[in-house]
């Protein structure tokens, strides 16, 4: 997995990935937990783009979590792509399966990774993982699907999903509904995890960036308004200076951004939308 990435499929339609190692992640030795990955391709003769953020867990219980997040994200991909071949010509039933069918889905794709990790770094031998292995895969995951039917967004545990319009409006599709305390979170190792996830569609006004980011990024602000200014403002400088040189600069900013706030690792996945592109 890379540490960033700029995708562009022929449609104008670009996206974009990067992730830190947390400020205090670096100071007490430990591995970057978030993940990400970014996709974009044709599918049915349409062009789309699927982004993943994940947010390992870390501490003693969940010391494989960097490669959980890894592996989540990269079920989430395979997963995604695979319903959108299924239902491309359906916005509804798109829209159905990604919330019914995906989030059982995702989970058997991660633990079917995560059996075939734990036999190469282990040696073990079983066919089933049991709840004391996989929790120690445990992440977050945040999807968005870009496709000629729409903008699908996906959460399940911490993390935010934002959608910038032109005219400055600060979206938020999916609002958090965790009920567990301090810094709990739910997360793919949640019992029924299945049933938290939380699957929105959006349809882009006129045109409108469309940002996922680890709690990492959010925690840097002192409140929500904060963190809104900024996605805004960042919306502003790709149309001022454009796409490549904001996100050029974005890597070095995050990780000052991890240095002087939330000292954790911090990821962002972009895309930029117009609403010429969504057909239906």
């Amino acid at each position: 997995m890379r540490d960033m990435g700029v995708e562009d499929n022929g449609s104008g339609l670009k996206v974009y990935a990067a992730r830190c190692r947390g400020a205090s992640h670096k100071r007490e030795g430990k591995p970057c937990q978030d993940s990400f990955a970014i996709w974009n391709g044709i599918i049915d003769e349409k062009q789309i783009s699927i982004l993943v953020v994940a947010d390992g867990h870390g501490g003693e219980k969940y010391d494989l979590s960097q490669y959980g997040s890894a592996l989540a994200a990269e079920a989430a991909i395979d997963e995604i792509k695979k319903i959108y071949h299924k239902f491309s010509n359906s916005k509804n039933l798109l829209l159905r399966s990604l919330k019914y069918d995906f989030p059982d889905r995702v989970l058997r794709q991660w633990k079917a990774y995560i059996l075939e990790d734990i036999k190469e770094r282990e040696n073990f031998d079983g066919v089933e993982i049991n709840e004391k292995i996989l929790k120690r895969y445990g992440t977050t995951v945040l999807i968005a699907l870009v496709s000629p039917e729409g903008v699908f967004v996906g959460q399940l545990g911490d993390g935010n999903i934002l959608i910038i319009e032109n005219n400055g409006e600060v979206e938020c599709p999916i609002i958090s509904t965790d009920e567990l305390i301090g810094n709990e979170t739910y997360s793919m190792t949640t019992c029924d995890a299945p049933r938290l996830w939380n699957i929105k569609t959006y349809t882009v006004k006129e045109k409108a960036l469309v940002v996922l980011s680890t709690d990492g990024l959010s925690n840097c602000f002192k409140n929500d308004n904060g963190f809104k200014k900024f996605a805004v403002s960042l919306y502003k400088n790709i149309e001022v200076y454009g796409f490549s040189k904001v996100t050029g600069d974005l890597p070095a900013w995050i990780e000052g951004a991890s240095q002087m706030g939330s000292g954790d690792d911090i990821t962002v996945a972009l895309a930029i939308v117009d609403s010429n592109f969504i057909k239906i």
